[in-house]
Protein backbone atom coordinates (compact mmCIF):
# COMPACT_ATOMS: atom_id res chain seq x y z
CA UNK A 1 0.00 0.00 0.00
CA UNK A 2 0.97 2.84 -1.30
CA UNK A 3 -0.33 5.43 2.06
CA UNK A 4 -1.75 3.98 4.74
CA UNK A 5 -3.45 5.53 7.63
CA UNK A 6 -0.44 6.72 10.79
CA UNK A 7 2.21 6.98 8.08
CA UNK A 8 4.28 10.69 8.76
CA UNK A 9 4.34 11.91 4.66
CA UNK A 10 6.91 14.89 3.58
CA UNK A 11 4.89 16.73 0.69
CA UNK A 12 6.87 19.24 -1.51
CA UNK A 13 4.69 21.72 -3.47
CA UNK A 14 1.86 23.25 -1.48
CA UNK A 15 0.05 24.36 -5.15
CA UNK A 16 -4.12 24.56 -4.74
CA UNK A 17 -3.76 22.10 -1.44
CA UNK A 18 -5.80 19.20 -3.49
CA UNK A 19 -2.59 16.66 -2.89
CA UNK A 20 -2.57 17.86 0.53
CA UNK A 21 -6.35 17.20 1.57
CA UNK A 22 -5.73 13.81 0.19
CA UNK A 23 -2.82 13.06 1.83
CA UNK A 24 -4.10 14.02 4.61
CA UNK A 25 -7.32 11.96 4.69
CA UNK A 26 -4.88 9.16 2.93
CA UNK A 27 -2.94 8.92 6.62
CA UNK A 28 -6.05 10.08 8.64
CA UNK A 29 -5.58 11.50 11.79
CA UNK A 30 -2.96 9.53 12.98
CA UNK A 31 -0.54 10.37 11.16
CA UNK A 32 0.81 13.69 9.69
CA UNK A 33 1.97 15.83 6.87
CA UNK A 34 4.41 18.14 6.31
CA UNK A 35 4.12 20.42 3.63
CA UNK A 36 7.49 22.48 2.54
CA UNK A 37 6.37 25.18 0.02
CA UNK A 38 8.60 28.61 -1.15
CA UNK A 39 6.25 30.85 -1.73
CA UNK A 40 3.82 32.17 0.86
CA UNK A 41 0.86 34.11 -0.99
CA UNK A 42 -0.51 30.81 -2.30
CA UNK A 43 -0.85 29.67 1.50
CA UNK A 44 -4.45 31.44 2.11
CA UNK A 45 -6.12 30.07 -1.30
CA UNK A 46 -4.57 26.02 -0.48
CA UNK A 47 -5.43 26.36 3.41
CA UNK A 48 -9.16 27.08 2.34
CA UNK A 49 -9.15 24.58 -0.16
CA UNK A 50 -7.97 21.78 2.12
CA UNK A 51 -10.31 23.23 5.04
CA UNK A 52 -13.04 22.14 2.67
CA UNK A 53 -12.36 18.48 2.38
CA UNK A 54 -10.68 18.52 5.77
CA UNK A 55 -11.90 20.78 8.48
CA UNK A 56 -9.82 18.93 10.85
CA UNK A 57 -6.02 19.87 9.70
CA UNK A 58 -4.34 19.83 13.25
CA UNK A 59 -1.59 17.48 11.65
CA UNK A 60 -1.21 19.17 8.74
CA UNK A 61 2.47 21.40 9.41
CA UNK A 62 3.63 23.54 6.21
CA UNK A 63 6.98 25.12 5.70
CA UNK A 64 7.66 28.09 3.75
CA UNK A 65 10.73 26.47 2.73
CA UNK A 66 12.38 25.22 -0.35
CA UNK A 67 12.65 21.18 -0.43
CA UNK A 68 15.73 21.15 -2.49
CA UNK A 69 18.02 22.60 0.62
CA UNK A 70 16.87 19.49 2.30
CA UNK A 71 13.99 18.11 4.81
CA UNK A 72 14.76 18.73 8.20
CA UNK A 73 12.58 15.15 9.10
CA UNK A 74 14.02 12.12 9.54
CA UNK A 75 12.37 8.50 9.17
CA UNK A 76 9.94 9.50 7.05
CA UNK A 77 7.67 7.29 5.95
CA UNK A 78 6.95 8.81 2.14
CA UNK A 79 8.09 11.89 0.22
CA UNK A 80 5.60 13.02 -2.54
CA UNK A 81 6.98 15.73 -4.72
CA UNK A 82 5.21 17.91 -6.89
CA UNK A 83 8.15 20.27 -7.89
CA UNK A 84 9.49 21.33 -11.55
CA UNK A 85 13.03 20.30 -10.05
CA UNK A 86 12.83 17.23 -8.18
CA UNK A 87 15.75 15.64 -8.78
CA UNK A 88 17.35 18.66 -6.79
CA UNK A 89 15.97 17.47 -3.90
CA UNK A 90 16.93 13.72 -4.12
CA UNK A 91 19.63 14.04 -1.34
CA UNK A 92 17.73 15.71 1.55
CA UNK A 93 15.51 12.45 0.40
CA UNK A 94 17.70 10.04 1.08
CA UNK A 95 18.47 11.48 4.31
CA UNK A 96 14.98 11.43 5.45
CA UNK A 97 13.20 8.65 4.29
CA UNK A 98 13.43 5.59 6.44
CA UNK A 99 14.77 2.09 4.79
CA UNK A 100 12.08 1.08 2.98
CA UNK A 101 10.16 4.72 2.76
CA UNK A 102 8.67 5.58 -1.15
CA UNK A 103 9.37 8.79 -2.85
CA UNK A 104 6.55 9.39 -5.61
CA UNK A 105 7.34 12.38 -8.25
CA UNK A 106 4.63 13.61 -10.50
CA UNK A 107 6.48 16.06 -13.67
CA UNK A 108 4.53 16.80 -16.70
CA UNK A 109 7.48 15.91 -19.20
CA UNK A 110 9.86 13.18 -19.92
CA UNK A 111 13.25 15.14 -19.31
CA UNK A 112 11.87 15.63 -16.06
CA UNK A 113 11.48 12.00 -15.51
CA UNK A 114 15.03 11.23 -16.95
CA UNK A 115 16.78 13.56 -14.69
CA UNK A 116 15.38 12.85 -11.58
CA UNK A 117 15.72 8.99 -12.83
CA UNK A 118 19.51 9.23 -13.27
CA UNK A 119 19.59 11.61 -9.99
CA UNK A 120 18.00 8.53 -7.91
CA UNK A 121 20.36 6.12 -9.62
CA UNK A 122 23.91 8.55 -8.90
CA UNK A 123 22.58 8.90 -5.74
CA UNK A 124 23.09 4.58 -5.06
CA UNK A 125 20.45 4.85 -1.75
CA UNK A 126 17.13 4.14 -4.43
CA UNK A 127 15.95 0.84 -5.74
CA UNK A 128 12.79 -0.33 -7.67
CA UNK A 129 12.57 2.80 -9.47
CA UNK A 130 9.88 2.93 -11.76
CA UNK A 131 7.98 5.77 -13.87
CA UNK A 132 4.64 5.10 -15.73
CA UNK A 133 2.76 7.55 -17.47
CA UNK A 134 -0.47 8.75 -16.29
CA UNK A 135 -3.62 8.62 -19.55
CA UNK A 136 -7.27 9.22 -18.85
CA UNK A 137 -9.65 7.52 -21.12
CA UNK A 138 -13.78 7.58 -20.68
CA UNK A 139 -16.31 5.26 -22.17
CA UNK A 140 -19.49 5.72 -24.16
CA UNK A 141 -21.49 2.93 -22.87
CA UNK A 142 -25.41 2.63 -23.89
CA UNK A 143 -27.30 -0.35 -25.01
CA UNK A 144 -26.31 -1.06 -28.25
CA UNK A 145 -22.50 0.01 -28.15
CA UNK A 146 -19.41 0.12 -25.57
CA UNK A 147 -16.57 1.63 -26.77
CA UNK A 148 -13.83 3.64 -25.74
CA UNK A 149 -14.69 7.62 -26.64
CA UNK A 150 -13.08 9.04 -29.70
CA UNK A 151 -11.68 12.24 -28.04
CA UNK A 152 -9.71 11.50 -25.31
CA UNK A 153 -6.67 12.94 -22.47
CA UNK A 154 -3.87 11.28 -24.11
CA UNK A 155 -1.41 12.95 -21.41
CA UNK A 156 -1.52 14.08 -17.98
CA UNK A 157 1.58 13.75 -16.80
CA UNK A 158 4.29 11.12 -15.31
CA UNK A 159 4.66 9.28 -12.26
CA UNK A 160 8.03 7.86 -10.89
CA UNK A 161 8.66 6.06 -7.47
CA UNK A 162 11.81 4.93 -6.20
CA UNK A 163 12.24 2.83 -2.84
CA UNK A 164 14.99 3.68 0.03
CA UNK A 165 17.24 1.06 0.48
CA UNK A 166 20.97 0.34 1.25
CA UNK A 167 23.37 2.41 -0.83
CA UNK A 168 25.00 0.16 -3.12
CA UNK A 169 28.61 -0.53 -2.78
CA UNK A 170 30.75 2.97 -4.62
CA UNK A 171 32.28 1.58 -8.13
CA UNK A 172 32.07 -2.11 -7.04
CA UNK A 173 31.05 -4.38 -10.08
CA UNK A 174 29.75 -7.33 -9.07
CA UNK A 175 31.12 -10.75 -11.01
CA UNK A 176 30.97 -14.10 -10.39
CA UNK A 177 34.08 -15.97 -10.31
CA UNK A 178 35.05 -19.42 -10.14
CA UNK A 179 36.62 -20.70 -6.89
CA UNK A 180 40.23 -21.66 -6.12
CA UNK A 181 41.04 -25.21 -7.50
CA UNK A 182 37.99 -25.46 -10.07
CA UNK A 183 38.82 -26.86 -13.24
CA UNK A 184 38.05 -24.16 -16.10
CA UNK A 185 34.90 -24.92 -18.36
CA UNK A 186 35.90 -24.60 -21.90
CA UNK A 187 32.92 -25.61 -23.15
CA UNK A 188 30.00 -28.21 -23.08
CA UNK A 189 30.92 -31.06 -20.53
CA UNK A 190 31.34 -34.57 -21.96
CA UNK A 191 27.78 -35.22 -20.54
CA UNK A 192 26.35 -33.04 -22.73
CA UNK A 193 28.64 -34.30 -25.42
CA UNK A 194 27.45 -37.87 -24.75
CA UNK A 195 23.63 -36.56 -24.85
CA UNK A 196 23.60 -35.10 -27.80
CA UNK A 197 24.81 -38.34 -29.42
CA UNK A 198 22.09 -40.44 -28.24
Amino acid sequence: MLFRAGATVVEGGLGSGALTAALLRAVSNTGQVITYEIDETVLPKAMRNIERVTPDTSNLEVKVRDIYQGIDERNIDRVVLDVPEPWQAVPGIGDALVMGGIMLSFVPTILQVQKLVLALGEDGRFQMIESLETLLRTWHVTERSVRPDHRMIAHSGFLTTAVRCDPKPSGRVQVETESPGDEPSEGPTEAADDRRDE
